[in-house]
């Protein structure tokens, strides 16, 4: 259900009043392991880099470890992106 996209004012306000009186527990939040590792290696990237440059750490490596670092962060940034299209809300306008 989406806000900005109902078809009256009473699915607006079920909406509201969803968001204080919906305490029921049948909709658990579950988070993907993928992103808990992500996560992970992030926070531990973070301890170890901690007042570092990223650009500076990688100016002193190899070139052939550098195009291999700049190509894994590609295909990360690549795979974790999205290929759902969503259409501008407003469009129907």
């Amino acid at each position: 259900m989406d806000l900005f996209r109902s078809e009256n004012i009473a699915k607006v306000k079920l909406i509201f009043k969803s968001l204080f009186h919906n305490f029921s527990t049948k909709d658990k939040f579950e988070v993907d392991p993928k992103v808990l590792i992500l996560l992970g290696l992030f926070l531990l990237s973070d301890i170890f880099l901690f007042n570092n440059r990223y650009d500076k750490w990688v100016s002193k490596r190899p070139v052939y470890i550098r195009w291999f670092t700049y190509s894994i962060l590609l295909f990360a940034i690549l795979a974790m992106s999205g290929v759902e299209n969503h259409p501008f809300i407003y469009f129907q306008f």
